[in-house]
């Protein structure tokens, strides 16, 4: 599948966009983002105050098609034991790195799955569709709001992009080859659960990012297993294998990248490690540890919802 020569671009959700702007790359057939521009497709998802006002239920990535852009993340991050969630919010950063730059999207989503906007895959994946460009301005669907939170004005935001990747920049299942260079970004939150603030490392308004390789395939269940640690929060995010960039051209003020980024997929949980715990010749218990793998649900389950969009 070849991937794109365009990415699509929403610039800066806080200041009510009216237009779509297009990022001409060009780039050789076999290329897809540039590394440091798919940095900021991810987003946090919150839980909007069901377990504490800024809990983080996991990540996200946006994928962009001809008609519309997608929040696409781990099914089971907006599906609990008690069925689907009421309401998330969205959060997405600019590529200014300034914090208090963010911009929130608040989804219903049984609105969204009401009106055919919650696309659910049998796999762990889910895509929420957002939006569309207008014939003057940026037309969200039913069900998605923007927030308030930031000032009304914020001119110096005009030209900040949060980007979407175009699907076809995406590298499917059989493409994937074990060995491969990858990286994923995330919100592990779970790294800050200490109630001492000063053992707190993590700053939340960013993702992390973790170097890491394509540890397997299991082409039975059809899964990517990735040589790196994942923690709770991390589920949704994106996952991109890295290739040498050949031939990319970008704009004055984005110096050429000497890696280019396609998206494989996303982060859907961790591989356990189980361990028996004995006691006088009797198993006692057992301990439940990170194996130090992630389970990736590749980029395929989500092609294949977007393939007949309406």
């Amino acid at each position: 599948m070849a991937p794109c020569k365009k990415v699509f671009s929403i610039p800066c959700l806080a200041v009510l966009i009216s237009h779509l702007a297009f990022l001409s790359v060009r780039a050789h057939a076999e290329q897809g983002l540039l590394l440091e521009r798919a940095k900021h497709t991810v987003a946090s998802i919150h839980s909007d105050g069901l377990y504490g006002a800024d809990s983080i239920l996991g990540s996200g990535v946006l994928v962009g098609t001809q008609k519309w852009i997608y929040l696409v993340t781990a099914k089971h991050v907006i599906i609990s034991d008690s069925g689907l969630l009421s309401q998330i919010r969205a959060r997405f950063r600019p590529i200014s790195n300034v914090s208090s730059l963010a911009e929130n999207l608040y989804l219903d989503l049984a609105v969204s799955s009401a009106t055919g906007n919650l696309l659910l895959s049998e796999r762990d994946v889910v895509a929420i569709r957002l939006g569309r460009m207008g014939q003057t301005d940026w037309e969200f669907v039913k069900g998605v709001k923007i927030g308030t939170e930031l000032p009304k004005r914020l001119p110096s935001l005009i030209n900040q992009e949060t980007i979407a990747v175009e699907k076809r920049a995406c590298i499917t299942f059989e493409e994937v080859t074990e060995t491969q260079e990858a990286i994923y970004f995330g919100f592990p939150a779970s790294l800050n659960a200490y109630p001492e603030l000063k053992r707190r490392k993590y700053d939340l308004n960013f993702p992390l990012y973790r170097r890491s390789m394509v540890a397997g395939k299991d082409r039975q269940s059809q899964i990517l297993l990735l040589d790196g640690m994942v923690q709770p929060g991390n589920s949704g995010g994106p996952v991109y294998v890295l290739q040498q960039a050949k031939d990319i051209v970008v704009s004055p003020d984005r110096g050429p990248q000497d890696k280019e980024a396609r998206l494989a997929g996303i982060i859907v949980e961790s591989v356990p490690y189980l361990s028996t715990i004995n006691s006088g010749g009797q198993v006692a218990g057992i301990n439940i540890d990170n194996a130090g793998y992630a389970v990736v649900e590749p980029i395929d389950a989500v092609l294949s919802l977007l393939a007949n969009e309406k």
